[in-house]
């Protein structure tokens, strides 16, 4: 932390910055300090842990600094109920979801190309089917099992859910 903090200062007297952005909430106490000393507006990217982390002392400390920071950008709207519960105003939370467009023309391979080595991976035809695709740890707070018990039932097979990942 002190390491960061002299960095990210010399870093913002160097390029005379005016807006900061931390890439996670436990930085949020380094924000405090560059925003006094800076007068820079600090914005903070939010994901579920990094406001949920279940731990007396951060739970202390860590909402109380992403409170006075400027800009909170949180990855879903739970993730947003989860910061306005901690007394993080709703009006500094913004929902900016992770993910791709897929028609970007950014993207490496085709859809095609996506589609016939997803085919040879599953053992399963992907041809005029819709792929749903969850990547991530199998925790209950993910929604993986309530999005398959409530979800799955009501798509017809046009669908096919694939869940990557480890977990109870």
């Amino acid at each position: 932390f002190p390491y960061s903090l002299l960095k990210a200062l010399h870093i913002c007297w160097k390029q005379n910055l005016t807006n900061i952005h931390l890439c996670d909430a436990l930085l949020s106490p380094i924000g405090i300090l560059l925003k006094l000393l800076t007068q820079a507006k600090i914005s903070v990217s939010v994901v579920g842990l990094d406001i949920t982390f279940h731990n007396f002392f951060y739970q202390l400390l860590i909402p109380r600094c992403v409170r006075q920071l400027d800009q909170v950008i949180c990855i879903s709207r739970a993730t947003r109920d989860e910061c306005t519960s901690r007394g993080i105003p709703s009006r500094r939370c913004t929902v900016i979801p992770i993910g791709i467009n897929p028609n970007d023309a950014y993207l490496p391979f085709s859809k095609e190309d996506v589609r016939h080595e997803l085919e040879k991976k599953v053992d399963v035809s992907v041809q005029y089917r819709k792929v749903l695709l969850t990547v991530g740890r199998l925790v209950k707070r993910k929604g993986v099992a309530w999005f398959v018990e409530h979800v799955m039932p009501q798509l017809d097979a046009r669908y096919l859910y694939l869940i990557v990942g480890a977990g109870p």
